[in-house]
This record gives C-alpha cells, structure tokens and sequence, in this order.
C-alpha cells in the first residue's frame, strides 16, 4: 500500500503543476491537514485492501484509498465555486478525476482506476478563515504473482534457496 501511496502522490506532483510537493501529504488520519502544508491540500489514506486469487498463481488485489482535498480562503463563498485567486473544491475534484480515472501508468500492477464515491463536501470555520473539505474513495486494482506458499518456501530452502 505504501508504494502505491507514493505513486500517487508522485502522479499528482508530476501531472499538474497545480499542487506542491508540501501540498500533497500521506495522513493518518483525514482529519489531520499537516503543519507544513499548503493549500489547496490534498491528503492521501491507506483503506480497505481485499484479495482474491486469480488463475496462472496470480493474486488480485483491490486497495481503496482516500483523497481528502481542502481548500480554504478567507471569503465563504469562494470555497465551492473558486475565485480569481484559485479554485473551488468542485474544481478541485475535477482536476483530481482528470489526473486519476482510468490512469494505469501509476503502478506496473495496476489493472483498472476509478473512483467509487465521494462524501458531500463539509465546511470549516475558525475565526475569519473558511475550509472546505472533500473526500474521494479511489479504488485502485492490481494482479501480480502470488508469493510462495509455506510448501513452495520449504523446498526452496531444501534446495540450498534455489527454485
């Protein structure tokens, strides 16, 4: 999952010139915007991983990742729609859709890219400084060999580590 994390984290810095490298930041928790970072804000979370065994000793393996996007400004009303200052958080999540959907380039084992679903959008306040926040659920599908089994290691060290 890290790799895979950093992979997109690397796409999103490459693709566009939009986001900076402090910008872009793998969380714990989406709740946590990091002290460094600049907005607008994307956060990358690990989710859930499922398995299934393919044919040939493959493995398929769907990892859901968030992608939490904020976005803040000092006039409320800029946070949905943008300003000539930047984008909103619609906008915000067009350029991730366009960066994101169907891009199998982020990783040799990725077999198909889309987006599930996404929360509404919530607002944030403290004091005279507005957020938005958005979170996308991205499901990323990779196929890759499936590692040995307890059998396969065991004769593998009988023969002195050869296959």
């Amino acid at each position: 999952m890290l790799t895979l994390l950093r992979n997109i984290q690397g796409s999103l810095q490459d693709l566009t010139g939009y986001f900076s490298k402090r910008s872009i930041n793998l969380v714990p928790d989406m709740n946590i915007v990091p002290v460094q970072a600049t907005f607008p804000c994307i956060n990358l979370k690990d989710g859930r991983i499922t398995n299934s065994n393919g044919m040939g000793g493959t493995r398929e393996s769907t990892y859901i990742v968030e992608i939490g996007l904020y976005q803040r400004s000092k006039k409320q009303e800029s946070l949905i729609e943008g300003d000539a200052v930047g984008s909103g958080i619609i906008e915000l999540t067009r350029i991730i859709h366009m960066i994101l959907d169907g891009d199998l380039s982020i990783d040799s084992r990725l077999i198909s890219v889309n987006c599930l679903s996404e929360d509404p959008s919530q607002y944030f306040a403290k004091g005279d400084m507005h957020a938005q926040r958005k979170i996308l659920y991205y499901s990323f599908e990779l196929q890759e060999m499936r590692p040995c089994t307890y059998v396969d290691q065991k004769e593998i060290l009988k023969n002195g580590g050869k296959l």
